[in-house]
């Protein structure tokens, strides 16, 4: 595979990882990979919550991009309305690179609106889900990704650059930023 987003659990025991659209995991050892979605919808982008009994991750399965959860300790053959939680309900908007904050209630994500707009970083409720609060704004050129949350969840570092993503760019391409989440 090429082009993969995968995470380790919090105990260091598993990796997670997108498959041509599946998510998989397996174990840090090594050994068999696990299948732990499958179908028409594109899964992409996972992370373990902070205690790793869920899955953040991106997908279409609605029938448009938006962030969804995956209980990982659902009984086994439990129907998908007990396993996946709908976290967004966009139409439109474009999610990239989610990650958790430190207490697993919030997520951080770059959001765009639609395919081609540029991304930026937005905190959104984990359980409540909804729009979310959209922490940075300017300069609207900027397109901002991988966010991760430090320990204590005040700083939220990521990558940025300016202008869309294009194979013949000049470097440096992403600088590294952090926003302080007490003065923004």
């Amino acid at each position: 595979g090429s082009w993969l987003s995968l995470d380790v659990s919090p105990d260091g025991s598993t990796i997670v990882f997108d498959l041509l659209g599946d998510l998989y995991t397996i174990p840090a050892a090594g050994g068999e990979a696990t299948r732990i979605t499958e179908g028409l919808a594109w899964d992409a982008m996972p992370r373990f919550s902070p205690d790793g009994s869920e899955l953040l991750f991106v997908s279409d399965r609605s029938g448009a991009e938006n962030l969804w959860v995956l209980d990982l300790e659902a009984p086994a053959g439990a129907d998908e309305d007990d396993r996946f939680r709908q976290v967004t309900r966009g139409k439109t908007s474009n999610y990239s690179s989610p990650d958790w904050s430190p207490d697993g209630k919030y997520s951080v994500v770059s959001k765009a609106a639609g395919n081609f707009g540029m991304q930026k970083l937005w905190l959104i409720h984990a359980e409540q889900g909804g729009n979310g609060f959209q922490l940075t704004g300017e300069p609207q050129s900027r397109r901002e990704l991988g966010a991760a949350m430090s320990p204590d969840g005040r700083w939220i570092w990521f990558a940025y650059r300016t202008g869309p993503w294009s194979y013949n760019a000049i470097f440096p391409q992403y600088q590294l930023a952090v926003y302080d989440r007490e003065t923004g």
